[in-house]
């Protein structure tokens, strides 16, 4: 009897003491049980895993690598362009494009008939900063010159170069000024500009020529990745 009573009474101490899961069906036991997203990791094979992780990584550091190459490669385009700017804004690009005549209102400036088509556009300020003309670019849109620009303001700017917009859509020009001298020995602030979709095409295209080389890539690591996670599986199992 005493036998039995300790035995019960030991049963009834281990009923009282806390349970290190809880019950079924209480609202602790359904928060306990894993969401969708960790129950479909543990489903998944220890062999996609690692090829998941792996290609993961590989996205991972060519994107990385694309982005910075492609901030480096826009950055430097449009350094070479802005030398070449400052480079066309010392020269004369008025006799190319205009015949200028003296009169007693000031110079003015007519566009050749024979002008050159170029890339760049120029236009011709006069001696009080007022715009006179333009001319030059071989289509799109035209840039939207500023009104007016005194020869202070070009004196005080230098050669540095600025962005202006053109006159419709989104496209921006980098633009460059300097003081030239006229007819009658005035002086004028001629400006030159340079589109930046010539760079943004080149940028394009280095990125779409990217983003195949990378699928490429991903898809040749993925594979081998695979093969080489299987077999040293299969080397695993034989040494087992």
């Amino acid at each position: 009897a005493r036998i039995r009573l300790h035995a019960q009474g030991g049963q009834d101490l281990l009923s009282s003491l806390p349970r290190p899961y809880p019950r079924e069906g209480t609202p602790l036991a359904r928060h306990a049980q894993p969401d969708k997203v960790t129950s479909w990791w543990r489903g998944v094979s220890l062999r996609a895993k690692i090829t998941g992780v792996t290609v993961a990584l590989l996205v991972i550091g060519l994107v990385s690598a694309g982005v910075g190459t492609m901030l480096f490669v826009r950055n430097a385009l449009i350094s070479n362009l802005d030398a070449s700017l400052e480079q066309l804004a010392t020269s004369d690009l008025v006799a190319p494009f205009f015949d200028v005549e003296v009169t007693d209102a000031g110079a003015e400036f007519a566009l050749k008939g024979s002008a050159p088509a170029t890339e760049y556009r120029v236009a011709v300020y006069s001696p009080l900063g007022d715009f006179i003309t333009s001319a030059g670019g071989s289509g799109g849109n035209a840039p939207e010159f500023p009104a007016k620009i005194t020869l202070d303001q070009t004196a005080s700017r230098g050669l540095t170069p600025f962005e202006i917009p053109a006159s419709e859509g989104g496209q921006v020009y980098h633009a460059s000024v300097a003081i030239f001298e006229g007819p009658g020995a005035q002086l004028h602030t001629q400006l030159v500009a340079l589109p930046l979709a010539p760079v943004d095409r080149t940028v394009a295209t280095f990125f779409g020529v990217f983003a195949v080389l990378g699928l490429i890539v991903i898809v040749a690591g993925a594979r081998a990745s695979r093969l080489l996670v299987t077999q040293a599986f299969r080397q695993v199992g034989q040494v087992v």
